[in-house]
């Protein structure tokens, strides 16, 4: 059943409510209602884009260069997946381990925990497949992605399935605004919407699921007005906020023809040796003979023995251009943080978010580690020869006119062995309350270098199954 604020049944007490409907709350009530359970499903938004919803996430960036915050997501009924771009992967079991060189960089949980969940969230992705790579050498590998296909918006996917199941209400327009804590339990969440309609929702446990940004901006917000009560060790509330830098790092010539989009990375056990995190590198072919021509004159001028090598195979078999960019993880950096703004409100009174992204010496450390690697790698099997940009090479700076990054918004309410250390236990209960839940990618203490949706997905599932 889909309403909105005044059709919320008033006799009706939830199991559970879940504030946002995007991956993770989505999937989260649809496992929920499986299992018998009765849902309340909050969504800001309506069931298209609107500028009024829309403007709530207007933000400030005051780290790195940055996307704007409105429009890096989407506040309407399925949330961001109505701009995903299909792109999945499981996150290596590496990324959950606890690593010296990167003390902050693992999980209280391990891959394992999540593998049960592949399956079921292959289906709700639109996967088909498996995730196996091809070990190359010692130090590098062939990556594996699949594209969810039909992309899965889950507005389009599961409309029909949000407006006949008995079990899920699904609450349109209806900003959750604040939460009532009596003691260690969160009894209802206050919701209003732009007519000024206001309504407390009362169930026996509560979820927030509105997104990698909000969720640390809402649970800052409403902490500070319940007095530390939600959180009651709030250091690392918003902190350790995460994104997948995306920067095109250099240009190779290949001794075949690269048709399709190639992923590699290195091994787990040379990121180990080299101290570094989780990259992955993309391959993209430079369409324009012209393209392979400069590249080739360039090369001969700046790297005579590079282009010797060139010119070698041109007689022999065809060579190809490709840019060589990057997707990597991020060291968890308590620095890179959300706040909120001491001067700027949104339209419901909630101070807007401000990002402060900062990224660390050990992210080029860790792009150029693989670059090298793969470099070294292409060199050996006389596959094709890279040249890096200058700033790999040199520690920065930082371009500003690139990709920058996935708008994989991760971290701020991580999950923890212990209340000091983050926000949410490993089964995504904040650590102060009994009955309220974090879901979503805000919860990564790590991100990998993997498209964060699968991941989510996975989490959900596995958080159904602690609810229900």
């Amino acid at each position: 059943m889909i309403v909105f604020i005044a059709g919320i049944p008033q006799d009706r007490r939830f199991d559970v409510c879940i504030a946002g409907s995007g991956p993770a709350g989505m999937t989260l009530a649809l496992a929920l209602a499986e299992k018998g359970k009765d849902v309340l499903l909050l969504e800001g938004g309506g069931t298209e884009f609107s500028d009024r919803s829309q403007d709530l996430y207007v933000g400030e960036n005051t780290g790195d260069p940055y996307f704007e915050l409105d429009s890096t997501r989407l506040r309407f009924l399925g949330g961001t997946s109505n701009h995903w771009g299909g792109m999945c992967r499981p996150l290596d079991a590496i990324v959950f381990a606890f690593k010296g060189y990167s003390p902050e960089a693992h999980w209280p949980i391990e891959r394992q925990d999540l593998d049960p969940y592949l399956a079921r969230a292959m289906e709700i992705l639109n996967l088909d497949g498996d995730f196996t790579d091809d070990v190359l050498d010692p130090a590098i590998r062939r990556l594996t992605f699949l594209v969810s296909d039909p992309v899965a918006r889950f507005l389009d996917k599961y409309r029909t399935t949000l407006l006949e199941n008995p079990r899920i209400v699904v609450a349109l327009e209806t900003s959750l605004v604040g939460v009532e804590i009596d003691g260690t339990r969160v009894g209802g969440y206050r919701v209003r919407d732009f007519d000024g309609h206001e309504r407390t929702v009362s169930a026996d446990n509560f979820v927030l699921a509105c997104g990698g940004i909000e969720n640390s901006r809402l649970l800052l917000h409403f902490n500070a007005e319940t007095e530390g009560r939600l959180v009651p060790e709030a250091r690392t509330l918003g902190r350790y906020w995460m994104e997948h830098p995306h920067f095109t790092i250099g240009e190779a010539l290949l001794s075949y023809e690269n048709e399709h989009r190639e992923f590699f990375g290195l091994t787990p056990e040379r990121m180990r040796e080299l101290g570094v995190l989780n990259c992955g590198l993309r391959l993209k072919t430079l369409r324009k003979r012209e393209g392979l021509q400069k590249l080739v004159h360039d090369l001969a001028c700046t790297a005579p023995r590079l282009g010797e090598w060139v010119y070698r195979q041109t007689g022999r078999s065809l060579s190809c251009a490709v840019l060589l960019r990057a997707a990597w993880e991020q060291e968890p950096n308590f620095d890179s943080h959300i706040g909120l703004s001491a001067t700027q409100r949104d339209a419901f009174g909630i101070p807007r978010s401000v990002l402060h992204w900062r990224k660390t010496k050990r992210d080029i450390e860790t792009v150029r580690a693989a670059a090298l690697e793969f470099g070294s790698f292409m060199a050996q099997q006389n596959a094709g020869r890279v040249r890096l940009a200058q700033w790999v090479l040199e520690d920065g700076p930082w371009p500003e006119d690139d990709e920058l990054g996935g708008n994989h918004h991760m971290g701020g309410t991580r999950m923890s062995a212990s209340a000091a250390d983050g926000i949410v236990t490993p089964d995504l209960r904040l650590w102060g309350v009994d009955n309220m839940y974090v879901a979503g990618s805000s919860v990564f203490p790590s991100g990998g270098h993997a498209n964060p949706t699968l991941t989510i997905v996975q989490l959900s599932l596995r958080l159904a199954d602690h609810l229900g």
